[in-house]
């Protein structure tokens, strides 16, 4: 059986204000196999991006604390213990991340070939010549027109799906064993979205590589992933297989998403919204977070956060199902 290529457990990550710590991130775990797809799903603010950041400790140092009990582990070797030199080896080399928007991810003032050369002649070691060669490859591979020509030209110069697709070139260009993927299909038309989800599976597919997929695009994550993780201010609260969470969803958070999709099969005027906003992180509900939207809400839930329980093969963080749910410590 294969063995996990990622293991995370606890990940707690605050941010230092004048007010004191906030943590935007909490009891985080999952494990990512070889070859797999995690989607990470919700609302702008719930922690997806601050989750995938720690792990590759590219939070400031400054205003930010990584608690001591949180685990990162990679092939049995933790990450939060490394040292900054030590985790720029891993950056880029086994672990790589598209981030959100490729304009501002990508050096204006330089151009495509000087950024692409880097992770070559860094990681790999090789000459100018040889990683020039090897840039041009993985952009005739990511789809890039006239490679040649592009490789010479600057950010601003590019469209946002051929900027995109130099940030996947770029990714991929050291063969990581992990991609982190924030947001990569955001601001891009309809037609090369699905030229891009069909380029990550199609090289998954060839390298075995292992992608977490942060978005909010449910569209998306159906497409792409094996396995769903729901977050909501900053907690996991439902994790389950693609198909278990869209045909039968337990949270009430995830099916609150669910529910806002539009549907072809349906004619309605207004679609389905969650009413209220995603609390701040310096006014956290003391029980439930998502109690003041939800519909289920229970005078308990205003007092206790419940933990993330197991029920029908998948884990909620939800007391409608408490009676079925172990106790936090058997997990």
């Amino acid at each position: 059986m294969a063995e996990p290529i990622l293991e995370v457990r606890n990940l707690k990550t605050g941010f230092y204000s004048k007010k004191g710590i906030f943590y935007a991130v909490e009891d985080v775990n999952f494990t990512l196999m070889p070859g797999r797809t995690l989607g990470i799903v919700g609302e702008s603010g719930c922690g997806k991006s601050v989750t995938c950041l720690s792990m590759l400790k590219l939070l400031p140092e400054r205003n930010s604390l990584i608690e001591e009990n949180s685990s990162v582990r990679m092939h049995g070797e933790e990450l939060t213990k490394k040292s900054r030199r030590e985790m720029c080896k891993i950056r880029g080399n086994e672990i790589a991340m598209i981030f959100q928007d490729s304009m501002t991810s990508l050096n204006p003032v330089m151009t495509i070939e000087r950024q692409m050369v880097e992770p070559f002649m860094v990681h790999q070691k090789l000459s100018r010549a040889e990683a020039r060669r090897k840039s041009l490859d993985m952009l005739k591979k990511v789809g890039i027109p006239s490679p040649e020509t592009k490789i010479k030209q600057f950010p601003h110069q590019l469209s946002g799906g051929q900027r995109q697709r130099v940030m996947i070139a770029m990714a991929l260009s050291c063969n990581p064993q992990v991609l982190i993927a924030d947001e990569p299909t955001t601001a891009l038309d309809v037609t090369i979205q699905a030229q891009i989800v069909r380029l990550m599976k199609e090289l998954q597919e060839k390298l075995d590589t292992a992608i977490i997929l942060i978005t909010h695009d449910l569209g998306v994550v159906a497409e792409m992933a094996d396995e769903i993780m729901v977050m909501y201010a900053g907690n996991v609260v439902e994790k389950a297989g693609k198909r278990e969470l869209f045909e039968e969803p337990l949270h009430p958070y995830t099916k609150g998403l669910l529910a806002s999709i539009p549907s072809l099969a349906k004619d309605t005027d207004r679609l389905y919204t969650i009413e209220g906003v995603v609390p701040s992180l310096q006014d956290m509900p003391r029980g439930c977070r998502f109690c003041d939207r939800c519909e289920y809400s229970m005078p308990r839930c205003r007092e206790e956060n419940p933990a993330l329980g197991r029920i029908q093969g998948r884990e909620v963080r939800c007391f409608l199902y408490n009676e079925k749910q172990p106790k936090e410590g058997d997990i």
